[in-house]
């Protein structure tokens, strides 16, 4: 992977990733760090505003992922059943 797009729900995080305004926040450390990372690793990336409502699958799987990572258990197969995904994303919602 050389060329990647980065899509991210939070338009503050993409305006931050994009531009050198939010440097001086007290984040700003790990914005430049993200830049920097992604300067020196790939040939490309591109950040860009995706809604969550259009990322429902990564966010279940990402949900997915976090229920699981305490159990210390790999994912070397398949994706998990709908079930499973479905679950994990009820979990992550929000209260």
């Amino acid at each position: 992977m050389t060329n990647i797009q980065v899509e991210l729900d939070c338009q503050v995080l993409v305006k931050a990733l994009k531009g050198t305004e939010a440097d001086r926040a007290p984040e700003g450390l790990l914005f430049r760090e993200i830049r920097q990372f992604a300067r020196l690793n790939f040939s490309t990336v591109s950040f860009s505003f995706a809604p969550r409502a259009c990322n429902k699958l990564a966010h279940a799987l990402a949900a997915y992922g976090a229920c699981h990572e305490a159990s210390g258990e790999t994912w070397s197969g398949d994706l998990p059943d709908d079930g499973a995904i479905r679950l994990a994303s009820v979990l992550a919602e929000p209260v």
